[in-house]
């Protein structure tokens, strides 16, 4: 009985020190590493959670946009890393995974590896990845995380130089991802959350609804 409280604790002592881990790089090492990220990169708002789910409501003209569950994803453009203008209402129809993260954030490979296998098994599904340091990483850079980690289909950009697109979708750490319905709907949000069983559960429910 004593060997399997102390294996409990150990359990739970090792995920307190990765969350920790978390944490630091959100809030210290990502600065550091990121001067152009300090400006906006801190905390949560009150009351808002790091990571949700739910049923995503149908779009109508009712439908308010912001960054929670349930309601329409704000709009962007921008320039991918092919030199292609885009816009998030042009990928509409399609599940949509917008991705914030950066070429040098090694926490956040294993999770572009399995977007890469999401794709795999849903060949609509688009991925939008946003490097949220557009003065540390450069086109270049991102192509070669594209080639290494992800599929040629994944659309990376730059943020913009004042990071207006993170600003707008509230990001306050790498890793932060939104999942989208087909209507432009967000279905789920988090942080790190691409491999939980709760991430794939939407995912799969948002692939199989029709727009």
């Amino acid at each position: 009985m004593k060997k399997q409280t102390a294996k409990s604790l150990k359990i739970l002592l090792i995920g307190g020190v990765g969350l920790l881990g978390l944490f630091v790089l959100a809030f210290f090492a990502l600065p550091a590493v990121c001067p152009s990220c300090a400006s906006w990169i801190g905390r949560l708002t009150p009351n808002e959670p790091s990571a949700s789910q739910g049923q995503a409501q149908p779009l109508n003209d009712t439908t308010s946009v912001g960054t929670r569950v349930g309601e329409r994803a704000p709009n962007f453009a921008l320039t991918d890393v092919d030199g292609n203008r885009f816009e998030l209402s042009d990928l509409q129809g399609n599940p949509i995974i917008v991705y914030f993260s950066a070429s040098w954030c090694t926490p956040c490979i294993p999770e572009t590896q399995e977007l890469a296998r999401l794709k795999d098994r849903y060949s609509d599904l688009q991925v939008v990845w946003i490097s949220v340091d557009p003065r540390g990483d450069s086109v270049q850079s991102l192509r070669e995380h594209r080639q290494r980690y992800a599929r040629p289909s994944f659309m990376y950009a730059l943020d913009t130089p004042t990071n207006e697109i993170a600003k707008q979708y509230q990001v306050y750490a790498l890793g932060t991802e939104y999942l989208l319905d087909r209507n432009g709907v967000i279905a789920f949000r988090g942080t790190f959350s691409v491999g939980t069983q709760a991430f794939q559960q939407t995912l799969e429910r948002v692939a199989k609804e029709q727009p």
